[in-house]
């Protein structure tokens, strides 16, 4: 009996220091692993930002293939919440997407059972030469007295392995739908068919640097003579451009607004009316702002050498989206069209 007094006080011995140190134990978790994917970013980016997406990646599904799953919110957009319960092995809890961005996602994980706690899991995207490097990390806390196990178990080694996995399902996901959706420079390039247009325009030989000047002078002043006119728009403000010299640093372009056919379009001296033909045409929903429509162009550079085509009219820049509207140039849309041949 004295002995087993003795090891009864030995164990409470034990969980009292035990006890006592997890006080001045970490209760801070971070835990990280990357890999390199060779997949265009904004291909990757909405396989992150996507909870449906990324669901398919998952690597805590095949823990429990019965698991329950819900989602609200608008898929893809910040505020799009993952609700899942399952078996011992997943629990219960939700995934909120807090930030959306084009090199960074950023989640809020709520873990409900089977004990109570909350994790931030951040995943940044950084290009590189062979690829595109996706780095997942998660800062969160072990609550005492749960960070005691902390001393008996490798927690970066656990969590580590999974986010390991995941990363794999990611990668040989992205990969594959790169291979299926052939993109030029990360952008997706539509054959389609332009109709005629008809535009009230003022040309001229602009500086690259004087670009932006030459639309806000001549812009609103062809959407003042249409109005006064009685003339009617049929879209957007757009860009021409018959050439493009880095040479001289100096377009050869267009400031343009479409119009619908209308005899009164003669009636207006100031600004020269063109019509653009259509027909083949390539197009690239860009977004962005608009100085960084370089790569979208370079995409029909290189489209048009592997399929053989050639300009057969005018390029158009069409701009959607006003920025006096909307704030964030990530959401700015701007058409491309390439009439080809």
């Amino acid at each position: 009996m004295k002995a087993l007094k003795y090891v009864l006080f030995s164990v409470i011995g034990i969980v009292a220091i035990l006890l006592i140190t997890g006080l001045f134990l970490s209760k801070e978790a971070h835990y990280e692993r990357s890999i390199v994917i060779n997949a265009p970013l904004e291909l990757i980016n909405k396989q992150i930002s996507s909870l449906e997406n990324m669901n398919s990646w998952s690597p805590w599904n095949e823990y429990d293939p019965q698991m329950k799953i819900t989602y609200t919110g608008k898929d893809g957009q910040v505020g799009s919440v993952f609700h899942w319960e399952g078996n011992e092995d997943v629990g219960k809890g939700s995934q909120e997407i807090t930030l959306i961005s084009d090199t960074k996602i950023e989640t809020k994980v709520i873990f409900i059972e089977p004990w109570s706690s909350e994790m931030k899991a951040i995943f940044t995207l950084e290009p590189e030469a062979s690829g595109v490097k996706v780095t997942w990390a998660s800062d969160g806390t072990n609550p005492y007295p749960f960070n005691v196990f902390c001393l008996f178990m490798n927690m970066d080694e656990m969590i580590g392995k999974d986010f390991e996995k995941g990363l794999n399902n990611l990668k040989e996901k992205a990969e594959n739908l790169n291979k299926e959706q052939r993109t030029y420079n990360g952008y997706t390039i539509k054959e389609i068919t332009l109709e005629p247009r008809v535009y009230l325009a003022k040309k001229g030989n602009i500086s690259f640097d004087k670009i932006e000047g030459f639309y806000l002078e001549n812009l609103p002043a062809i959407m003042e003579s249409v109005n006064k006119a009685g003339v009617e728009l049929s879209g957007a403000p757009c860009g021409l451009f018959y050439r493009w010299d880095t040479e001289t640093n100096s377009a050869e372009m267009a400031a343009a607004m479409p119009v619908i056919e209308n005899e009164k379009i003669s009636t207006i001296k100031k600004f020269e009316r063109i019509d653009v033909g259509g027909g083949k045409t390539l197009h690239i929903a860009f977004y962005g702002s608009y100085e960084k429509t370089e790569a979208a162009h370079n995409a029909m550079d290189e489209y048009m050498v592997e399929k053989g085509l050639h300009l057969n009219g005018e390029v158009i820049e069409e701009y959607v989206t006003d920025p006096s509207t909307e704030p964030d140039p990530s959401k700015w849309l701007t058409n491309i069209y390439y009439v080809v041949k």
